[in-house]
C-alpha cells in the first residue's frame, strides 16, 4: 500500500503439494502454485495498473527411482504460466514455459559419480513471439573425493 500516491496491491496466493513414498526406493511429488494480483489507484482511465499485474499458475511433477545401489534416476516437469490484460501488448507479459529435467547418476564402487543430465525447455511468449525459445541442455558432470 502507498497512500501518498493511493495505491493498493493485493494478491491472493494458493499452493498444494505433496510427496509419496510409493517404496523403499521411489517417490513421487507433485505441488500446484496459483497467485491472483489486484491493484486499485486514483488512476481509472484506461490502462489502469491493474491491467499490468499478471496472475500466474505454476504446476510441478516429478519423481526420483533408486534403479539399484549405483544407478538413480530424476525427472521433473514444471509448466509455469501467466496471464494478464496487457494493453500495451509487452513482452512476457502472456507466457508459458515448461521445462523437463532428467539427471540420471552411477555411483562407481569407489564413490565417484557420474551424471547425465538432459533439459530439454520451451518458453512460448503469446504476445511477441521473438522472445520464444526451444532450449535441450545436455550436460555430463562427476564429483570425486580425494
Amino acid at each position: 500500500e502507498n497512500d501518498q500516491r493511493a495505491i493498493k496491491m493485493t494478491t491472493d496466493a494458493l499452493t498444494l503439494g505433496g510427496t509419496w513414498q510409493v517404496g523403499a526406493r521411489l517417490s513421487l511429488f507433485a505441488e500446484y502454485a496459483y497467485e491472483a494480483w489486484r491493484a486499485k489507484s486514483e488512476m481509472v482511465a484506461f490502462p489502469t495498473l491493474d491491467n499490468f499485474l499478471p496472475n500466474s499458475r505454476t504446476t510441478s511433477l516429478g519423481l526420483s527411482w533408486a534403479i539399484d545401489l549405483r544407478n538413480f534416476l530424476s525427472v521433473t516437469f514444471t509448466e509455469f504460466v501467466t496471464a494478464n490484460d496487457n494493453p500495451l501488448l509487452l513482452r512476457d507479459g502472456n507466457y508459458r514455459g515448461r521445462f523437463l529435467t532428467g539427471v540420471w547418476r552411477y555411483r562407481f564402487p569407489a564413490g565417484y559419480e557420474i551424471a547425465l543430465t538432459v533439459a530439454p525447455w520451451r518458453y512460448r511468449d503469446r504476445v511477441v513471439d521473438l522472445m520464444d525459445y526451444d532450449a535441450t541442455i545436455v550436460m555430463v558432470s562427476g564429483k570425486a573425493r580425494f
